[in-house]
């Protein structure tokens, strides 16, 4: 299982980077003001809204579903702890997208913000700390499946 959790922290680490990446080359052609458009509403709410769904709501859901199955199953496999961890990581990219978009497309300031702290919390989340990690193997009672 220490194989498997050090490919989801490279995996994790890796993706994070690609989002980290694609957020400065954003914000980059957002301050070059390549699209030359006015900040609309629909423009604001779509980023806004986008970004907390994706990044906040939806990794919440998910964790509340596996938590459910296990308290059925009372102890779980890492392949199904990886899913989990990789649903809620891609999750928060989608919603990190959307805070990219809101970067490059104008929006109103308010939403702006908005939609970056909700990617930034999101990205947190997600974040492959050690201690973070150890604790959900822990309480979602993860098995050692493959040593």
């Amino acid at each position: 299982m220490i194989h498997n959790v050090k490919r989801l922290k490279q995996f994790s680490w890796l993706t994070l980077v690609l989002i980290l990446a694609f957020a400065v080359a954003s914000s980059y052609a957002g301050r070059q003001n390549l699209l030359a458009l006015q900040a609309t509403r629909l423009n604001s709410f779509i980023g806004m809204v986008g970004t907390v769904f994706f990044s906040i709501a939806l990794p919440i859901l998910f964790r509340i579903i596996f938590y459910r199955r296990r308290e059925r199953q009372k102890s779980l496999s890492f392949t199904q702890f990886r899913t989990f961890k990789l649903f809620s990581l891609g999750a928060v990219c989608i919603g990190t997208f959307f805070a990219d978009f809101s970067i490059l497309v104008p929006v109103f300031r308010y939403h702006l913000y908005l939609a970056v702290l909700a990617a930034l919390y999101g990205v947190y989340t997600v974040f492959p700390f050690e201690s973070s990690l150890n604790y959900d193997l822990k309480v979602y009672g993860v098995t050692d499946e493959a040593r």
